[in-house]
């Protein structure tokens, strides 16, 4: 097997020391010539010379590497683009993402953490498949971390009994991070205007259940019913079902069958989308000319449904490059702090049009 070619022979091959051939290839070489900084570059490229990554690393206390670590991101279709796009930005500055899922076991979590410390990663990005707050865990104190797709959760309240400082089972405030959220209030607003203009007023109803836990479908319930009430108008009514095809199927069914039914209906995710096509499809109801239907998320569901389905899109590519951009510009530990939102969009589809009594 031939010699890995050595930053010694680069500098032999073209006639200059071995600090001149570093600083070079270092992108440090203000004081060198042109000629000089060609001549190294070409001959780099001619032996095929690649850097000592761990060297680098050992002297720079930097590997070049982040991680992103998940409960099941990368292997969800809906939000696999997260990682696409973090994965994306990370090598184009120069640096490699380490993708790892947990499955949500915390025991498997603390293993890959302490797995990724030992590598000595420069920053992780923490990324539940689904919206929540989360605690960053107690082995990354210190490090760089960016929560993407949630926020920081405050510490648990004093058990009854034990001391602690400042008010009586306050909790403690979140730990201070990064993080970027879609932002689902945008949403809700976004889709209720898109409504609005359409022609739809006393029509529109909200399919998709709400829970404590999940703050994006209550964001995007709050701001719709928000911006339909600054208008005037209210919800037709809400089914608060699982954001799934057969329970949003079999609760709209009959309320498509009533003559002062909904002229549209908002789903809380594709997925629900897809059970409010097939409840009109059984009342024989044609989307959008007797019913209109518009969801959020834009998974590959918006785009099989016949027609089209008007979904506000989840900016998966954008939350996924900045989470991986704030980490980087990180400047000291534990780096960038707040939370930014990210706004969907709403594209002109099919499933969108004037409630039926407007021509």
């Amino acid at each position: 097997m031939p010699r890995r070619p050595t930053l010694q022979d680069v500098a032999d091959a073209c006639g200059v020391s071995r600090a001149t051939a570093s600083l070079v290839l270092a992108g440090r070489q203000a004081r060198i010539s042109g000629s000089t900084t060609a001549r190294v570059r070409a001959a780099a490229a001619d032996l095929g010379y690649r850097p000592n990554r761990l060297a680098h690393s050992l002297a720079s206390a930097r590997t070049q590497t982040l991680a992103l670590v998940t409960d099941a991101l990368a292997s969800d279709p809906f939000t696999g683009r997260f990682v696409q796009a973090a994965t994306t930005a990370a090598r184009d500055r120069g640096h490699l993402l380490f993708v790892a899922e947990t499955g949500g076991d915390e025991a498997v979590e603390q293993e890959v953490l302490r797995r990724l410390l030992d590598q000595g990663v420069d920053g992780y990005v923490l990324a539940p498949a689904q919206r929540r707050e989360i605690r960053v865990p107690p082995d990354l104190a210190g490090e760089r971390v960016v929560l993407l797709n949630a926020t920081p959760a405050p510490a648990e309240a004093a058990e009854p009994g034990q001391p602690r400082s400042g008010a009586a089972d306050a909790p403690t405030p979140p730990t201070a991070v990064a993080a970027v959220v879609p932002d689902d209030a945008q949403a809700g607003r976004l889709v209720a205007r898109a409504l609005l203009e359409a022609g739809h007023t006393t029509g529109i109803r909200l399919v998709g259940e709400t829970v404590p836990g999940g703050p994006g479908g209550l964001e995007r319930r709050d701001a719709l019913r928000a911006e339909l009430a600054a208008h005037g108008w209210a919800l037709h009514g809400h089914d608060e079902v699982p954001w799934w095809p057969g329970p949003v199927r079999d609760a709209l069914e009959p309320v498509l069958g009533d003559p002062h039914g909904p002229t549209a209906v908002v789903a809380l995710n594709d997925r629900a989308a897809l059970g409010v096509y097939e409840a009109a499809a059984r009342r024989r109801l044609d989307v959008p000319r007797d019913l209109s239907v518009v969801s959020f998320d834009d998974s590959f569901l918006a785009r099989w449904l016949d027609p089209v389905l008007a979904s506000a899109a989840l900016p998966y590519e954008a939350m996924g490059t900045l989470a991986v951009e704030l980490l980087l510009d990180a400047r000291a530990s534990p780096g960038p702090t707040g939370t930014t939102r990210v706004p969907f969009t709403l594209a002109d589809a099919g499933s969108l049009g004037p409630p039926p009594s407007v021509p």
